[in-house]
């Protein structure tokens, strides 16, 4: 159980202890006085996520000390934040965040207000059921099994882009015949064929024409020839067609002729051999031969490892198929172990939610076709049936979710002592819904301990435990300190809480109310 938790230098928290017993422990005040930045300092007990803005004035650092008793053995727990990070620590030495928080939460639970009951949102009824044993058996199953699903997925992803589509391979082996049947070369482009038509009478330019011929021819030469070996061996067809093609330009080659300084030259030939060469290079975002060649070889790779790629593939996808019937089993027999536990646990449920003036209330289950979705997330449909009207647990008021969380926690079965602090559950309650609720803290407090902030002097006046938030302001900045209060201290603050004042008749009744403290409790 926990003892005490010491806070020091947090927000406007300078150094405040609150030691715990069993029993219902109430802390008052005014609104703004600091009650709740008092339970968001135990929620930061639990919180992963690292936060300097919460260092406060007084010091440096801020630290929250926990004294548990663990099997009969007494620890502190500690966590420390300061500009450059956050320290968690069991007896003194050092310890993961994570471990600090799995040693502490089955002792500490907060229902905090924040205009929520968060525990109550969505799917807090199956957290709920999942902490008996049958349904964890089968969730620490689940846990692995779906993260190598995962892992399996992410694998056969990378897998999939490593294959070469063959529709593309099929485009290029295209284009690369389109260019054995034009000339190529890096700084010939579409607008120079108007210039080589200009120059056309030049026997300088003609000559120069003709070298870039051979040129083109030893290029053309070369890029064959990086794929002659592959296709020869593993594509005799297309070899064929590129050995044709190469025929072709060296029969192109010998029919130019210099005789009498003149060359035959065919411009427009030219000019449209040279139009679907800038096409290519737009097409396959390339400028020169080489690149065309290296781009080539690449996928020509991509190719010859495309038969060990697709069977890696065929081999994930059985797997992963194989591990997604394993889930879809685990999950179903999950849900159906939810099922089970819902039903024993209604009965014990509804005497206790009509206790507290719910009576009337039905829960509902359905398993579902597909028991996991894209997130991992197990589903089980749970609804209510409340006044005539059909919703989900959320869909419950303020009130009401107070109520059916108390009533949840009565039930909890734990072999430890546990802090439950909630932030004003009894907001909008009275009379006979207050009683009950009151009633069933009493009852849950006998086995773990209560922290209640609250506005209501009723539940002030039967606490065992009260304290008083106080806020005060100097010319350094705001404090807030807590005070406990006793005996007569105790009666006057309660007494001021219903009319702002202390008066003969508020004292009385509160003295009443109070001294009834011990009839009401055992009356139930």
């Amino acid at each position: 159980m926990i003892r005490t938790i010491s806070i020091h230098n947090y927000r406007f928290i300078r150094d405040i202890t609150i030691p715990f017993d069993k029993g219902i422990h109430c802390i008052i005040g005014e609104s703004g006085s600091g009650k709740s930045m008092l339970l968001s300092a135990f929620q930061y007990l639990l919180q992963s996520k690292d936060d300097n803005q919460i260092i406060g004035r007084f010091d440096d650092k801020t630290s929250i000390t926990v004294g548990l008793t663990m099997e009969d053995t007494a620890h502190q727990l500690v966590k420390t934040t300061t500009s450059d990070g956050m320290t968690t620590t069991l007896d003194g030495s050092t310890i993961p965040l994570s471990r600090f928080i799995a040693l502490l939460s089955p002792y500490l639970t907060i229902i905090a207000q924040n205009g929520y009951l968060y525990q109550l949102q969505g799917d807090a009824l199956l957290h709920y059921l999942d902490k008996s044993e049958q349904c964890k058996d089968l969730s620490d199953q689940y846990t692995p099994l779906y993260q190598n699903y995962t892992k399996l997925k992410r694998a056969l992803k990378k897998i999939q882009t490593k294959i070469h589509d063959p529709d593309k391979l099929d485009e290029l082996i295209g284009a690369i015949n389109e260019i054995h049947n034009a000339p190529y070369d890096s700084d010939l482009a579409e607008n120079d064929a108007k210039r080589i038509e200009k120059d056309y009478e030049s026997l300088q330019e003609k000559s120069r024409l003709f070298a870039k011929f051979q040129q083109y021819s030893a290029e053309l030469s070369a890029l064959l020839n990086s794929f002659n070996t592959y296709y020869s061996l593993y594509e005799p067809a297309i070899f064929n067609e590129i050995l044709n093609a190469t025929i072709t330009i060296q029969t192109l080659l010998d029919s130019i002729h210099i005789e009498n300084q003149s060359m035959d030259v065919d411009i427009g030939a030219l000019q449209n051999d040279l139009y679907k060469q800038s096409q290519l290079k737009r097409k396959y975002h390339v400028q020169t031969s080489d690149q065309l060649a290296a781009l080539a070889k690449e996928w020509q790779d991509d190719l010859i490892h495309q038969q060990s790629y697709s069977a890696q593939k065929d081999k994930m996808v059985e797997t992963i198929g194989q591990c997604e019937g394993s889930l879809m089993r685990i999950a179903h027999q999950w849900n159906i172990a939810r099922s089970l536990v819902l039903s024993s646990l209604k009965d014990r449920l509804y005497p206790l939610l009509k206790q507290m003036g719910m009576d009337g209330l039905t829960i509902y289950h359905r398993l579902v076709d597909k028991p996991f979705d894209d997130n991992g997330n197990t589903k089980l449909i749970i609804t209510l049936e409340y006044s005539g009207h059909t919703m989900a647990l959320d869909q419950l008021s303020g009130g009401e979710k107070a109520r059916f969380a108390v009533a949840l926690f009565t039930l909890q079965q734990s072999g430890s002592t546990m802090l439950f602090a909630f932030d004003e559950i009894d907001s909008g309650l009275s009379g006979r819904s207050l009683n009950a609720l009151s009633t069933v803290l009493k009852d849950l407090s006998q086995y773990h301990t209560i922290l209640l902030l609250t506005h209501h002097p009723y539940m002030a006046a039967i606490s065992d435990h009260l304290y008083e938030m106080v806020k005060t302001m100097d010319a350094d900045g705001v404090t807030m300190t807590l005070n406990e209060l006793k005996d007569d201290a105790k009666l006057d603050a309660v007494a001021k809480m219903g009319n702002g004042e202390t008066t003969s008749s508020s004292l009385a009744y509160t003295k009443a109310m109070i001294d009834a403290y011990g009839t009401h409790h055992l009356s139930h």
